[in-house]
């Protein structure tokens, strides 16, 4: 499937820089290479040939390589080539996909959910052995039952990837790669970006990459600039500015409080408190992690933030029972406290969208373990 007729220009180059940037065999110089020609590009259907060849590259790599099994060559399932720009894509730093429950207004055929408090279920699927049914995006919940009952799933993409294999956990997130995921985010919200705005950071030109995701972001309030003008791209982002995006990015309302220990006139004090709030951070809480606001975060905290944000909840019993079928970096293992996050960002992930709910608390831990066993997916082969 190709661009539609209704796609924007401007939107396809969007897209189509985040689907080449997300090709984890293509080398930086050639993704670069690739996106060049898009920001170049004069029409939908030229962005689109630009991407399949992009893509035809990044197999041809593949082929030369041995890395860990990587069961999303196509994020849309079947193991094919095919590109809907009507989708956001994975991104090695960290990717868009999925449905967050931002806009409680929001609803299309792709993306409705239902924020209230029942119980949630969740599943985690891939598609490795390149068998599935469908060849593009799901366009409507699959309908599949249980005792009687009809449940819809929702698809979500993942939305952190690794390099050749690898997850690299302890590596930092730099802020041009969070914008990315963010930027992502907003696109599957279904928020539009506004072509007469531009961005003054004097740092951010229009032929980086990451222009228009920082664009975006930075068009919906989400990420910020420094005073002296410079948004810094390449800066790793810190614990307090990463939380404090997703804050912004989930609407919440700043908190009283400093159950973290910050400094009291901390900038971001009010932010990370109404982050703990709503229980997103408890590998601080239980001292996984030593939270000290102002220092890099690791991808393995990013991850273990985010899921909570989008509500990605862990179901540890199916993750080990369906380890064969998942993606499984080479450099995690289940001594690490991060595992099953790493695991939940970097699969695609069902979710029960009639039994949705955002936040868990660690009290709520035991209500979403659930038995998928009897569950039968019909519209794509999860494992």
């Amino acid at each position: 499937p190709g661009p539609g007729i209704d796609e924007s220009l401007q939107n396809a180059k969007i897209k189509a820089m985040d689907e080449i940037g997300s090709l984890r065999y293509l080398s930086n110089d050639e993704k670069q290479g690739f996106i060049s020609r898009v920001m170049s590009a004069t029409t939908v259907l030229d962005v689109y040939n630009i991407v399949l060849e992009a893509k035809a590259k990044n197999i041809e790599n593949m082929s030369n390589t041995n890395p860990q099994p990587n069961p999303y060559p196509n994020p849309w399932g079947g193991g094919g080539s095919s590109w809907n720009p009507s989708q956001p894509s994975p991104f090695p730093g960290g990717g868009g996909g999925g449905y967050y429950p931002s806009n409680p207004n929001y609803n299309n055929s792709n993306n409705n959910y239902n924020s209230g408090n029942s119980t949630v279920n969740n599943y985690y699927g891939s598609t490795n052995n390149g068998s599935g049914s469908a060849s593009g995006p799901i366009q409507s919940p699959s309908s599949n039952s249980k005792n009687g009952q009809k449940v819809s799933l929702k698809k979500e993409a993942p939305y952190m990837q690794g390099y050749n294999g690898k997850f690299r956990p302890n590596d930092s997130l730099t802020r041009a790669e969070a914008a990315q995921i963010i930027a992502n985010a907003l696109m599957k919200d279904g928020y539009k970006l506004n072509d007469s705005d531009r961005i003054n950071f004097k740092d951010v030109k229009e032929k980086d990459w990451f222009y228009n995701a920082v664009r975006l972001a930075s068009q919906a309030g989400l990420v910020k600039g420094y005073e002296n003008g410079n948004f810094m791209p390449n800066k790793k982002i810190s614990r307090a500015e990463w939380i404090s995006i997703l804050k912004r990015f989930k609407k919440l309302s700043n908190a009283s409080g400093n159950g973290l220990n910050m400094k009291a006139n901390h900038w971001a004090l009010k932010e990370v408190q109404a982050a703990l709030d709503n229980g997103w951070l408890e590998i601080y809480v239980d001292k996984k992690v030593k939270f000290v606001a102002d220092q890099p975060i690791t991808r393995a905290e990013v991850a273990a933030i985010a899921n909570k944000a989008f509500g990605r909840l862990i179901d540890t019993n199916y993750i080990d029972a369906n380890k064969s079928t998942l993606f499984i970096a080479s450099d995690i293992n289940k001594g690490m406290w991060s595992y099953y996050d790493i695991i939940c960002a970097s699969n695609t992930f069902l979710q029960d969208g009639a039994n949705y709910k955002a936040n868990v608390r660690k009290d709520d831990k035991n209500a979403y373990n659930i038995d998928v066993s009897s569950y039968k997916i019909d519209m794509l082969r999860f494992q």
